[in-house]
């Protein structure tokens, strides 16, 4: 068990070092100061580094983990967008960000077989059946 809870943290950290990073760096892009660059880069330094880790581990596929840090990413700059600059989703966005969330689930859950969730199960028999 603590194994996974230090990849999943390990996973939030790539996610959360990517968005600040991208925050940073819209911040240079519409401030034109060179600090918010070079802490952007810093920050996307760190995602870099610790996506590495992530691979190394082995507790995903290659496509597994890249899906998975950009979906972390992804919802922490939805986050970021709303509080730091005023971004506002449509009710569509809001959608695709749950579907968001349910592709890790079934990611994680996955593991080469039919996940564990009752709905995907029968849904994987009906396809059989046609």
């Amino acid at each position: 068990m603590k194994g996974i809870v230090v990849v999943y943290s390990l996973l939030i950290v790539v996610g959360v070092a990517g968005a600040v990073g991208d925050a940073l760096l819209n911040h240079w892009v519409k401030t034109n100061r060179i600090l918010w660059l070079t802490v952007g880069f810093c920050f996307w330094l760190i995602a870099c580094a610790s996506f590495a880790f992530l691979l190394k581990w082995e507790r995903f596929t290659f496509s597994a983990a890249v899906v998975l840090g950009l979906l972390v990413h992804s919802g922490l700059a939805v986050i970021l967008d709303r509080i730091y600059f005023g971004g506002r989703l449509t009710t569509w966005q809001w959608v695709g960000l749950a579907c968001a969330i349910l592709a890790i689930v079934l990611m994680d859950q996955g593991d080469g077989e039919a996940p564990a969730l009752p709905l995907v199960e029968s849904l994987v028999e009906a396809a059989k059946e046609s």
